[in-house]
């Protein structure tokens, strides 16, 4: 057989030969076992590369680990030092509100007595000043009304008005104010 393979190479002739079932069968058999075999080999090396990146992995946690341990104890200390800085600075700020305190104290209790004075000195001048209330009726103010048609109803003066309920502008009354009409 081998001459005529020869044969056919030399002469450029195309040989087709026919397989049997069997042969079919074990050339699909031998093609799915180097699938396998490949497949295998591929998720072998998978498998390989993810160790090694679970590994790589596993180095980085353990140095992070060591860093965030580093970090805490900084911090710590850091936290520490401020802590000690704060109730420092409490301490001396409770100092200077007691002196304020004591200090707003003695103002208030001065306010307090030169108002109390004040006020007593104005009380006397205004009894003092003071003009009596002039007897009569009295009136309550109505929408729209002015103290001159007030006057001329009841039959006086506006100046009179004026003076019976000690107004200072005799163009601002309210509605429901109560005047006394002096007789």
């Amino acid at each position: 057989m081998s001459l005529m393979f020869t044969a056919l190479l030399l002469g450029g002739g195309c040989v087709t030969t026919r397989q049997t079932p069997e042969e079919i069968r074990m050339e699909e058999q031998r093609r799915q076992a180097m699938q396998l075999r490949e497949r295998e080999r591929k998720e072998a090396e998978a498998r390989r590369e993810i160790q090694l990146s679970v590994e790589d992995a596993d180095a980085q946690i353990q140095e992070l680990r060591g860093e965030l341990q580093r970090i805490h104890k900084e911090t710590e200390r850091e936290r520490t030092r401020d802590l000690q800085r704060l109730e420092s600075r409490i301490s001396a700020l409770e100092v200077s509100l007691k002196r304020l305190d004591e200090q707003r104290q003695k103002d208030r209790e001065e306010i307090v007595n030169v108002l109390t004075n004040r006020i007593s000195e104005v009380m006397r001048q205004q009894q003092a000043t003071a003009r009596p209330v002039a007897r009569g009726e009295t009136h309550v103010v109505a929408a729209g009304e002015t103290l001159s048609a007030i006057a001329a109803a009841w039959e006086v003066s506006t100046q009179a008005i004026i003076r019976a309920n000690n107004l200072r502008n005799a163009d601002v009354l309210r509605v429901g104010q109560t005047l006394v009409i002096p007789q």
